[in-house]
This record gives C-alpha cells, structure tokens and sequence, in this order.
C-alpha cells in the first residue's frame, strides 16, 4: 500500500523511544486510522484504551490528550475534526434579509393552509357523495338559498 499521499500520516517507530508516542492535545473529535501495524490508544479521563489493527479506526470522544502508542512500528493517519462552521454569514443574511424572508414564510403558510382546506374539502365532498350512494340517494345536490351565502 503506497501511504505517500495520504494526508496527515505520521509514522511511529520503536527505533526511537520518543517517536514511537504520539501526544495528540485536545484529541476530541480527531480520527486515528492505522493503516499498518498495531497502536494503543488511551485518552484522558477514560477508562477504557483502544487497540487498533491495521485498516482500523476510531473517531476520539474525551475532552483533552490522547496517547497514541505502537507496538512495533505503524503508519497511522491523524484526521483532525472538521472546522467548526462560520455562521456570521448566515445571520447577517438573516437580519439583512428579515422581510422577504418573513413575507415568503407567510405566503408558504398561506399556501400550505390553501392547499390543506382544498384536501379537506375534497374528502367530504368523497364521503357525502359516498354516504349519499349507500343511502340510494338520487337527487341532484340542491343549490343554495340565496340568504345563506
């Protein structure tokens, strides 16, 4: 497996003491992936430790440092959490556009009711022309009075 390319990779030997530790600060959220070899992973304030295979990996869930160690040497990859998303844009949108926004929400609302009455309406008009058949009603329906409307 040619591991060139792969972004993040960092390679822990057990030539050298220092390089066979890896400290990852502030470790939650980050995806340790090992693409060879075994690595032990602890993390502050768990319990637990992780053992990772080669074509394994693990998403860190504790807030602040993990250890990542191999047994042997190890290629693994050090996925950092995606950024945190900018949401200035999406409120000064937001405040900049407030009344197309509000007049579109309404006109939604407005359409949606429409279209929910009309449904409605339809589905007595179903169950009266139903519940006129089953009766044997033949009458054509009556217009109206011209008081009531």
């Amino acid at each position: 497996m040619d591991i060139r390319g792969t972004p993040h990779l960092v390679h822990l030997t057990a030539a050298l003491p220092e390089a066979r530790v890896l400290r990852v600060p502030d470790a939650r959220g980050h995806r340790i992936v090992s693409l060879s070899g075994d690595v032990w992973i602890t993390e502050q304030d768990r319990h637990e430790d992780i053992v990772l295979h080669a074509g394994q990996s693990v998403t860190l869930q504790a807030p602040g440092m993990a250890l990542v160690m191999a047994f042997g040497s190890a290629d693994i990859e050090v996925v950092p959490p995606p950024a945190p998303e900018d949401w200035t844009a999406v409120w000064t949108d937001a405040v900049e556009n407030f009344e197309a926004y509000d007049q579109n929400a309404r006109r939604l609302r407005a359409e949606a009711f429409r279209d929910a009455f009309v449904a409605v309406g339809r589905t007595i008009r179903r169950v009266g022309q139903r519940i006129a058949a089953a009766l044997g009603a033949t009458a054509a329906p009556q217009k109206p009075c011209h008081g009531c409307a």
